[in-house]
């Protein structure tokens, strides 16, 4: 039995823990004589024990690497869907008050046209977009501005298309006189 890890009179370690039960053993015997484990084995053991350890770290290090990209890459998209929305939301506005400007001057409500298509364009990219974390309110923003553009563009292309025929009509009823 050893009382200490190295020895009094030069230095040299003559004492270790055994690796099995952590019990203080003779740094040059083959087993420990509290738990009778082989010292190699148990050094052995307790080696693989630190390499699987040390390969756990890794392996959970690599993930929140990976995490951390994936959230970094969500949060760009993120962003991109935000700026859309509020294109989307803010052009499907201006083109609403230009449309109601526009309509008794029939030179202006084209422009009205061009901003709703443009606002159904940047809606449509949300709508479309893979999904992401957080991406609910700019999802709802996309889908209002979406339909109060295809709204008056819908009502507008039915109004357009009663025009047309009316002159289509009158201009085939006057050659038939």
């Amino acid at each position: 039995m050893i009382g200490t890890r190295f020895c009094r009179g030069c230095g040299q370690q003559v004492g270790c823990d055994c690796p099995s039960c952590n019990a203080l053993m003779e740094a040059a015997a083959p087993f420990c004589s509290h738990c009778g484990a082989n010292f190699s084995a148990a050094l052995a053991a307790q080696q693989q024990r630190k390499e699987e350890a040390d390969l756990a770290r890794s392996v959970e290090e690599q993930r929140r690497k990976v995490e951390l990209q994936r959230l970094q890459v969500e949060a760009v998209q993120l962003e991109s869907m935000k700026k859309s929305a509020e294109s989307a939301a803010k052009w499907q506005k201006i083109g609403s008050v230009v449309g109601l400007v526009g309509v008794p001057l029939a030179v202006i409500f084209p422009i009205a046209i061009l901003m709703w298509l443009y606002s159904l364009v940047k809606a449509s990219q949300v709508i479309r977009a893979v999904r992401v974390t957080g991406d609910e309110i700019y999802l709802r923003i996309a889908k209002k501005a979406f339909w109060w553009s295809a709204i008056p563009l819908a009502v507008g292309g039915v109004f357009v298309g009663a025009i047309i025929i009316f002159i289509v009509y009158t201009f085939f009823a006057s050659l038939a006189r």
